[in-house]
């Protein structure tokens, strides 16, 4: 048995993969080294080849999990048959803000990454296209058939509420002082608030 393998453990690739999803969201892909990922796990350089073969195996695998987690609680409630275009929203809305709360990094992470790295998604692929053919968008299509509502507005509207703040905080912070509390304390009123605009949006005049 050579140096590398008294190594391995069980929880070694775990730990590798944990390290680097931490290292890939504060760094993107272009600016993380492989060496960047080994030091922050503590594992040897080589092993993160021997379980991923190169720095970009490992990324697609970080990107499909962050993307698997991001459309995973929000799927089924695109889809539930039994609750109004209001509940959805609302439940759209509080499972992002929870979601972005958790892991500050990852809205600026995609931001930056899906552009470039899009195929890394490829996994998810299925999820999304759930979502663009989903129940919400029928009911929104239905609802609103008279003011040729396109869903994806709505959807876009929804999700910009909820990302840019994450987005913008560090400017925000910067600008008005905000401290961690303050920030938290303007999500949780966001969570009332976005739903209402957006039934505004959809309820009031259209032009």
């Amino acid at each position: 048995m050579n140096k590398n393998e008294e190594c391995i453990t069980p929880t070694t690739e775990e730990n590798i993969k944990e390290s680097a999803k931490i290292v890939f969201l504060k760094k993107g892909f272009a600016g993380t080294k492989t060496r960047d990922i080994a030091e922050h796990s503590g594992e040897n350089l080589a092993l993160i080849n021997y379980y991923f073969r190169s720095k970009k195996n490992l990324f697609r695998l970080i990107m499909n999990e962050i993307a698997e987690e991001f459309l995973e609680s929000i799927v089924p409630v695109f889809n539930n048959p039994d609750s109004s275009i209001r509940e959805k929203i609302e439940l759209i809305v509080d499972n992002y803000i929870n979601l972005f709360v958790q892991q500050p990094d990852i809205p600026l992470f995609m931001m930056n990454e899906l552009g470039e790295n899009s195929s890394c998604l490829s996994q998810s692929e299925r999820k999304i296209e759930m979502i663009l053919h989903s129940v919400f968008h029928a009911q929104l299509k239905t609802e609103y058939a008279h003011k040729n509502i396109d869903p994806e507005h709505i959807v876009m509207n929804i999700m910009g509420m909820t990302i840019f703040p994450f987005i913008g905080k560090a400017m925000m912070n910067e600008m008005n002082g905000m401290d961690d509390e303050m920030f938290m304390q303007l999500m949780e009123e966001r969570k009332k608030l976005i739903p209402i605009w957006i039934m505004s949006m959809l309820e009031g005049p259209q032009e």
